[in-house]
């Protein structure tokens, strides 16, 4: 006899709903927050940064004479906070209706957001202008670039052997005896490991081939992955810095901490968010190098 429902039992088939949520492909901790000076928490719309250049002896010249006296440069440097906010609504209606509870994801993101944050915060303190004045009237505040001879320029290239050379004679040059970061992204990574001078085992281990990762310390400087470098010169570079870390000073304050608050506003949902203030500025150009490089 023909089996005649052998189809009709499929109707019947379940299917197990996840219960959890996948989070996109993103940076979840702070890369750099760690390679900088922090000035905590920080009360007010700004915060500074007091500067103070090197003074030398010398000859003491003859008995009697009148004082020769050696008055350092000195200025303030002024950082500005910022406020930034992230908030994702949850309806409680939705909540009965579904399996996985969309909330802790929500959390997490929330936490990357805001340490993807607090890098490019940093990135662009260590690389963009900061404000500084020498006298006590903030009138006179004055704009402080990276100077011309702390850029490497790209030179129609992309990242090579000779600019991290001249990057780490620039602080040999300047007396920066410190530990070094310098910050790279996928193009560094591919201009380094098609690079056999980089990879050989004169200047590099071999493990690093064997993993394909330059991240640790190498060259004198503690490789650090960030994807978020800005352009360079024009939107053919990329831009990144390597850097002591007394080169900068970074600040933060809580407005509003990270919270489930319910919106009577609106409906009864749940607000998920928080409200930071951050700030960064360099306090030494000399403890800093800008790289240029080709992005193609």
């Amino acid at each position: 006899m023909p089996i005649t429902n052998q189809d009709h039992i499929t109707a019947a088939f379940v299917r197990q709903y996840a219960d959890s949520y996948e989070l996109a492909a993103q940076q979840t901790e702070s890369k750099l927050m760690g390679t900088v000076e922090s000035e905590g928490e920080i009360v007010g719309s700004s915060f500074t940064i007091n500067d103070l250049g090197s003074i030398d002896f010398s000859a003491a010249g003859a008995r009697f004479s009148d004082t020769t006296l050696a008055i350092p440069t000195a200025g303030t440097r002024v950082v500005t906070m910022s406020d930034h906010q992230l908030f994702v609504p949850i309806e409680p209606r939705d909540l009965v209706k579904l399996k996985a509870d969309p909330t802790d994801s929500y959390m997490k993101s929330i936490v990357a957001g805001r340490n993807r944050l607090i890098d490019s915060i940093i990135y662009n303190g260590l690389v963009g202008p900061v404000l500084r004045k020498q006298s006590e009237s903030d009138s006179t505040l004055a704009t402080v670039n990276v100077p011309a001879g702390q850029n490497i320029v790209s030179g129609g290239t992309g990242f090579t052997k000779a600019k991290l050379i001249a990057a780490r004679a620039k602080f040999a040059e300047n007396n920066v005896d410190e530990e070094l970061y310098i910050l790279y992204n996928h193009k560094m990574l591919a201009d380094i490991l098609a690079d056999t001078t980089l990879t050989s085992s004169d200047f590099i281990a071999v493990q690093m081939l064997q993993a394909g990762d330059v991240s640790g310390k190498w060259m004198g400087f503690n490789w650090v992955h960030y994807q978020g470098l800005a352009d360079g010169a024009d939107s053919t570079e990329f831009k990144t810095v390597a850097y002591a870390k007394s080169a900068a000073r970074f600040g933060s304050a809580t407005v509003v901490p990270l919270q489930i608050n319910t919106r009577y506003d609106m409906n009864h949902i749940s607000q998920v968010g928080a409200i930071e203030s951050y700030g960064c500025g360099r306090a030494n150009e000399l403890k800093c190098v800008v790289i240029n490089f080709k992005k193609v």
